[in-house]
């Protein structure tokens, strides 16, 4: 009887944890103050996934120049918040993820009591504008939700979530109190980048408006709409610039109570009674076609909901998304993970009404087709690299949408080109190269269904814009003079291969002439390396190599983002031919080796502003995208084990589960992107490809739930601190001996089994049949 009773009691033990486990929300291993100091440029406020709106605090405004002079200090408020900053100046709608240039910042709100306060202030003296000290003590942050306790103004702020409505709950003390529009605030903000802003009281409870800006995007249209919970008590504005004409409008006085506000320098307040107690819920919707979208946005999105009910669906939404992969690790590295698979899923972002219309980069009004959106925001030169090869796998849904994205704008786009970097209806031609094609190619090799026809046109048109960026140069040349563009090796490497992209695009859709003129121009890498450094080096129209020329410095050198070295491992279509340029098989091993473990003396890193110590190993820097793939390279040698502790090293030291927890800008993306695919234990080294490299997995379990149906499982039960190495992989139960898997492999579902051992299986290689591709044969 005593065993049997023993009993009952160990089921009910077994059962209650298996429900726990199985009820665990991965949502609460997100923390989204992870990158917000220092380097990482994230943000910690609300958002859906690839939604419009981001709505986060921002800390401070340093304009992107004064008189045109850049302001280095603007650098750091690329996201619009700093962690170590005591106080916030308000709560904006748009923001990037992670970027290392900006833009944004709209329709900035603060909520204050007492007297109105138009101005800003500064950080040393709040209290002479309408910013609020905050303590972290009393700041939150999760998945679809912020909130902060503003100090000066005893005021509890709360912010959540819709793909294109921002939502706010203010809790104010018992009295008077005042909201603070901004329509001149900005991020990368200078004197004069608002163009025009316009604002209307439609009725004591909303508001519409509109604000045009000129910064990183050369006109960037944002229409709004604004709902109060309460009514409007009392309001007015403040243009700080001043009109030279204002024609009849003169008959009133603007500032005081009238329901139409105009100005490039346009602040407004608006006045509400507390004495209820109740807190002040305001929704904010985005539209980049009209105002009328904007209040049809919010109609559609919230209707008739409070903030507590969208705040949950938000957060089911978030837990829908992240439920793709689940894993079996411990606890820190399961925030590690999540926080990054959530960083890989706010942009790009979605760019239309719920109606279907969204402004073009032609800045005409279009209709999406039945069934697919419209999305901006493509850091391509990031992006291209692993994130959108994630999205290949885990989102290929939204990853159709995307890559129609880009055709759209292909088609829309007067040079006839698909993005090089676009936002918010413009191309900014940010970075180099035209990686879209990158894109496209990735999504065709792994299945997407896109219009291939179309395609096609659209890379071999991206890549002939002879004005753009020494395309002209680089055909004629083989390679892009230095004469031409400051970047020229950086920019040769990168082309060479985009074009490979083209060649294997070309080949999938059987263009004979296309892959033979597209594979010429993907060798053009070999045209920049100096045969006695064995390295990539600038070069002239007449051929001769740059001099002086220092091989670690990563300015004035031509390249960019990266020095000589680093962008030296840059042919991830063509490894063999790098391995041969670099004098064969054990001198190449040997500079991989080299690369992690040399010296990078500070001089070549202290100046810079997107780079810091925390970011580099060696002189491998992980905190900029082309060194992303260099430790998969091991996978060509006849050491592969070499990889694995590399790739540990770099996920456990250069990610954690902090505010300083990035070693880099996570660039929309990829640095998460990178995080994890190698947690799961495979890279795409060379999207166009359907392979992924094989490294070491950081997870005991990894189970990706596939849109098809299927599940993909990779599992390594004996992975520990120490036992990082690789002993076997099986899959499917079978032993298997490549260095890679494909594509298909995952997509059938199934499970990728890594035995793991604490010492390197320095027997285990690969032959010239089971190493990843390689455009040359060995």
């Amino acid at each position: 009887m005593t065993r049997f009773i023993g009993f009952i009691a160990f089921t009910f033990y077994v059962v209650f944890a298996i429900n726990t486990a199985a009820q665990e929300k991965v949502i609460s291993y997100v923390n989204p103050m992870v990158g917000t100091k220092s380097m990482g440029h994230t943000f910690p406020g609300a958002c859906s996934p690839f939604g419009l709106v981001q709505l986060s605090p921002d800390t401070e405004m340093i304009p992107h120049n004064i008189n045109g002079k850049y302001q280095p200090d603007a650098y750091r408020y690329c996201a619009g918040y700093q962690y170590d900053d005591l106080t916030i100046v308000g709560f904006s709608h748009t923001h990037f993820n992670g970027t290392g240039h900006s833009d944004l910042g709209d329709v900035l709100i603060m909520p204050t009591v007492g007297r109105v306060q138009l101005d800003m202030g500064v950080a040393e003296n709040p209290e002479d504008g309408y910013r609020s000290r905050f303590n972290h003590d009393n700041e939150y942050a999760e998945v679809g939700y912020y909130s902060v306790f503003l100090d000066d103004y005893n005021v509890k702020a709360e912010l959540t979530a819709t793909e294109r409505t921002g939502v706010h709950r203010y809790t104010y003390p018992k009295g008077e109190g005042h909201i603070i529009l901004d329509l001149a605030y900005g991020i990368y903000s200078y004197d004069g980048k608002v163009l025009m802003s316009n604002l209307r009281v439609e009725d004591e409870y909303t508001l519409t408006g509109y604000r045009i800006t000129q910064g990183w995007s050369r006109m960037d249209y944002t229409y709004f709409a604004v709902k109060f919970s309460k009514p409007i008590k009392n309001y007015g504005c403040r243009n700080n610039d001043k009109p030279k004409y204002v024609g009849w409008w003169r008959k009133f006085n603007m500032q005081d109570n009238f329901p139409e506000m105009f100005g490039k320098k346009l602040t407004a307040f608006f006045t509400f009674d507390f004495e209820d107690g109740q807190p002040l819920e305001v929704k904010v919707a985005l539209s980049p076609v009209d105002a009328l979208g904007a209040l049809n946005n919010m109609k559609v999105e919230t209707g008739n909901k409070n903030f507590d009910q969208i705040k949950l669906e938000v957060q089911n939404k978030w837990e829908k998304e992240l439920n793709v992969i689940r894993i079996k690790t411990d606890d820190e590295r399961k925030k590690v993970f999540y926080t990054a698979l959530y960083r890989t899923m706010i942009n790009p972002s979605v760019y239309q009404d719920v109606d279907g219309r969204y402004r073009g980069i032609d800045h005409n009004m279009h209709q999406a087709e039945e069934g697919s959106a419209n999305y901006t925001v493509f850091s391509v030169w990031d992006t291209y690299r692993a994130q959108h090869p994630l999205m290949n796998i885990i989102k290929r849904d939204y990853s159709k949408q995307f890559v129609s994205s880009m055709l759209n704008h292909y088609k829309q786009s007067p040079h006839g080109a698909l993005p090089v970097w676009s936002h918010m209806g413009n191309e900014n031609w940010c970075m180099i190269g035209y990686h879209s094609v990158s894109v496209v190619s990735d999504a065709i090799a792994k299945g997407v269904d896109i219009d291939k026809d179309l395609a096609m046109k659209a890379c071999i048109s991206s890549s002939n814009v002879l004005y753009y960026d020494g395309i002209k140069e680089y055909k004629e040349y083989s390679y892009l003079p230095l004469e031409y563009n400051g970047s020229s090796a950086s920019i040769t490497l990168e082309y060479a291969y985009d074009d490979w992209t083209i060649s294997a695009l070309a080949q999938r859709l059987g263009e004979p002439e296309l892959i033979d003129e597209y594979e010429k121009r993907a060798y053009s890498y070999k045209n920049i390396f100096d045969p006695t450094l064995q390295l990539a080096r600038p070069k002239d129209k007449a051929g001769k190599y740059k001099e002086p020329f220092d091989v670690l410095d990563t300015h004035n050198q031509g390249f960019i983002e990266g020095n000589s070295w680093n962008y030296s491992f840059y042919v991830p279509h063509d490894i063999n031919g790098l391995v041969r340029l670099m004098g064969g098989k054990e001198r190449f091993l040997q500079r991989l080796d080299s690369i992690f473990t040399m010296t990078l003396p500070a001089k070549y890193f202290e100046h810079t502003e997107d780079i810091n110590e925390e970011g580099i190993m060696g002189n491998y820097v992980h905190g900029n995208e082309p060194s992303h793939h260099i430790a998969y390279l091991y996978a060509w040698t006849d050491e592969p084990w070499k990889a694995q502790p590399r790739l540990h090293e770099i996920m456990n030291k250069m990610y954690k589960n902090k505010p300083d927890g990035l070693c880099g800008n996570d660039d929309c993306g990829q640095m998460s992107a990178w995080y994890v695919f190698s947690s799961m234990g495979f890279y795409p080294v060379c999207p166009g490809t359907d392979q992924y490299v094989l490294g070491s997995p950081n997870a005991q379990e990894t189970t990706i739930n596939l849109e098809n149906g299927n599940v993909f499982k990779i599992v390594s039960p004996q992975l520990t601190v120490k036992n990082i190495y690789v002993k076997s992989v099986r899959l499917n139960g079978t032993p298997y001996t490549k260095a890679y898997i494909t594509h298909a492999d995952i997509m059938n579902g199934g499970e990728l089994f890594f035995e793991m051992s604490d010492k390197p299986n320095k027997g285990r290689r690969f032959n010239n049949n089971e190493k990843p591709y390689s455009l040359s044969k060995e």
